[in-house]
C-alpha cells in the first residue's frame, strides 16, 4: 500500500458497507473546497479500474474516511474522540 493511500467505508441505509482505497486526490490545502464540492453534488462517484460506482447521498447512511484531513473543516467539530459507539 502506498504511503498516501486514503480508505473510506460508506455505511448504506440498508446496513451494508464497501470500503474503498485510492491515493491522495487533492493537496491538503484544497481539502475543505474538494469536500463542499462533493457535498453539494447528487451524488457519490467512485472510479476503479474496473468500475464506475455512483451512490446517491440519499442511499448513504455515513461515510468514516482515514486518514483525518489536516485542514479545519467548516462545521466541523474539531478533536472529538469517540468513547462509545453500538454496531
Amino acid at each position: 500500500m502506498q504511503e498516501d493511500s486514503r480508505y473510506i467505508k460508506i455505511h448504506f441505509l440498508n446496513d451494508k458497507t464497501m470500503t474503498f482505497t485510492f491515493p491522495q486526490q487533492v493537496e491538503a490545502t484544497y481539502m475543505a473546497g474538494a469536500l463542499r464540492n462533493m457535498q453539494n453534488a447528487p451524488q457519490l462517484l467512485i472510479k476503479t479500474d474496473e468500475r464506475f460506482y455512483m451512490f446517491p447521498w440519499t442511499s448513504i447512511k455515513f461515510i468514516e474516511a482515514i486518514p483525518v484531513p489536516e485542514v479545519d473543516i467548516q462545521n466541523c467539530v474539531q478533536g472529538a474522540e469517540l468513547l462509545a459507539s453500538t454496531d
